[in-house]
């Protein structure tokens, strides 16, 4: 009896020590490099409001393929998903104006223009400058599918400059 507690103990051990790895939907592919940066800033991509296809990462930034032509109309929604979604691992969910980050980001700041757009946010006790940035028309790795694309680049900054 003693030996069956004891295995069932270190299996429960066992268990416990495995890394998770964040999931997403079934018909999202997520590359290897994009789970790994979602396991260190614990991002859950289940929280992504956005009809993705592809996530991608390098070592500072996600990539985000959509196989619609986005409008301009649509552009403004999107980059409000996209912020709403970073605010679920940002620190008391906000974020914050680069240009002035002791100032809440205001969401009437993106328009039909908007392109680039640069955020402060604070995620695991580090500042981090966030570009999202819009781009139209490009491939994945060379496939014949022309995605739209958001790129967002977490660079860790110091705002007491």
């Amino acid at each position: 009896m003693k030996k069956i507690l004891l295995l069932l103990f270190c299996l429960l051990l066992f268990g416990c020590s495995n890394k998770t790895i964040p999931e997403v939907e079934a018909n999202i592919e997520i590359t290897d490099k994009a789970k790994e940066l979602a396991q260190e800033l614990k991002i859950d991509f289940k929280k992504l409001d956005l009809d993705v296809n592809i996530i991608d990462a390098n070592n500072t930034s996600f990539t985000l393929y959509l196989s619609r032509e986005v409008s301009d109309e649509d552009a403004v929604k999107d980059i409000k998903k996209i912020c709403d979604f970073i605010k679920t691992f940002s620190k008391k969910e906000k974020l914050y104006d680069f240009y002035n980050p002791d100032n809440e980001f205001d969401y009437s700041a993106i328009n039909e223009q908007t392109k680039t757009l640069m955020l402060k946010a604070t995620i695991k006790s580090k500042d981090y400058k966030v570009a999202i940035n819009r781009m139209n028309g490009l491939s994945y790795k060379g496939s014949e599918e022309t995605y739209s694309i958001y790129k967002i680049n977490f660079l860790e900054y110091d705002f007491n400059y």
